[in-house]
């Protein structure tokens, strides 16, 4: 009898049924890294302007008086 059901019945879900071998703590390391390299790289970018949207701006209004 398995020690861990669940994580024998995850492993299959995670491997497509067994089609794909497991990935190994190298590899998974290995994604973690590049994932948080991309966090680190969106947080720093630079916000050069305030969103509005799409909108344009407003002209302003000319009193016909």
């Amino acid at each position: 009898m398995a020690k861990y059901p669940e994580a024998r019945e995850a492993d299959l879900i995670a491997t497509d049924g067994g089609k794909h071998e497991p990935l190994d703590n190298v590899e998974i390391e290995r994604l973690c890294k590049c994932l948080t390299k991309m966090d680190r790289k969106a947080d720093t970018a630079p916000l050069l302007r305030r969103s509005n949207n799409g909108m344009r701006e407003r002209k302003a209004v000319q009193n016909a008086n």
